[in-house]
């Protein structure tokens, strides 16, 4: 069975300012296509710290999603410590940047230094799609697990792993759904 690892990235979730429903999304979503997740941690806006919780849960886990920390603002570390992470420079992609370029100029914005840091990505990424957001989906390879960073945004998040990053796990890891039933009980304990 696929064992998994969650890290939900941002001070806001461990601030409290924001609820992480990311991952119990996630969780669910796994669970039912054969997966387990094993580690669900929320991690602040350090690349020491990212770095570390990442490479801790790949060391456990063959499979590694992220949530967070792709935006354009000084905090969004999750590219620069994906490639620390799994020892690899970042590098800019132009699919990414025009994708970026693209959506500014529907807003009438023009782009800076730090929607341009949107597009510097760990090398050898695996690129998912945005549609409904400037941050690109990646994922990059480390000895025996793959890690993937979403954007944090739920509706963005939601769709990004519904529509491209599940399919693409259960095809790279060959999963089968799973069926459960649940059974609930009235006027006993819980000790019962």
């Amino acid at each position: 069975m696929l064992e998994c690892a969650i890290l939900a990235i941002g001070e806001e979730l461990l601030e409290g300012s924001v609820v992480d429903t990311n991952s119990s999304f996630l969780g669910r979503l796994l669970v039912e296509n054969g997966a387990t997740p094993r580690i669900v941690r929320t991690v602040g806006d350090s690349i020491a710290e990212i770095s570390a919780a990442m490479r801790e849960a790949m060391d456990k886990c063959q499979l590694v999603l992220t949530t967070g920390g792709l935006g354009p603002t000084f905090d969004d570390l999750t590219s620069e410590a994906m490639a620390k992470a799994c020892d690899k420079r970042t590098i800019l992609y132009e699919e990414v940047k025009e994708h970026v370029q693209k959506r500014l100029n529907r807003l009438n914005l023009t782009m800076g230094d730090s929607q341009l840091r949107q597009a510097m990505l760990p090398e050898d990424a695996i690129l998912f799609k945005n549609e409904h957001g400037t941050a690109y989906g990646f994922g990059s390879e480390y000895k025996k697990s793959l890690i993937i960073a979403m954007p944090g945004v739920p509706a963005e998040m939601k769709i990004m792993f519904s529509e491209q990053v599940l399919p693409f796990i259960k095809e790279r890891f060959n999963l089968c759904p799973t069926y459960r039933s649940t059974l609930r009980f009235a006027a006993l304990p819980e000790s019962k």
